[in-house]
């Protein structure tokens, strides 16, 4: 895996493309114009609107930011309050997590092909606040699952799941006692 890192590297270098800016070029791309989904339609009102003292400064607030953005660009749906979706839709979508003593993994079983993926998944604490966050680009993201790590003090996560095609899903999991 590593020799096949640098290799590819290598041809990247070679064309005077940086590692950094390849990946979050590709990364930007795959989810701005290859999820058929426009988050944030011209003129809507929950664009978010770039103010002068927007700095992001931290991943968590990068976290935090993002989160917000899905969630006020679409009702997020769960097994109890699945909308219109079918059986089928809410089963593939639906995040489960297994249990470590000081970590969780956010897994579903769900199709990650160039027209139907998982775009993201991401965890908020007791307190709404982000812990963890993924991005998946599909075809090169087999599965969609993360492990995260847990602060000390998180009881309960609420993991998220955002769907190219069936957008913003939750699941609320109590941490079990080690």
């Amino acid at each position: 895996m590593r020799t096949r890192w640098r290799i590819r590297r290598a041809s990247l270098e070679s064309r005077g493309i940086e590692r950094r800016s390849f990946i979050s070029g590709s990364l930007s791309c795959s989810l701005l114009y290859g999820c058929g989904v426009d988050l944030f339609p011209e003129g809507s009102s929950k664009r978010p609107k770039p103010e002068e003292d927007d700095d992001v400064d931290t991943l968590e607030e990068e976290w935090e930011f993002r989160a917000k953005n899905y969630e006020n660009a679409a009702i997020v749906k769960s097994r109890d309050n699945p909308g219109d979706s079918s059986e089928e839709v809410v089963r593939g979508h639906i995040p489960e997590v297994t249990w470590g003593s000081d970590l969780v993994a956010v897994h579903l079983d769900h199709d990650m092909s160039s027209d139907h993926f998982i775009m993201s998944i991401y965890i908020k604490d007791q307190n709404n606040k982000v812990i963890g966050f993924r991005d998946f680009v599909p075809l090169m993201d087999s599965r969609a699952w993360v492990a995260f790590g847990l602060p000390k003090k998180t009881s309960i996560v609420m993991a998220y799941v955002f769907c190219n095609k069936h957008l913003h899903w939750r699941e609320r999991y109590d941490r079990p006692h080690f």
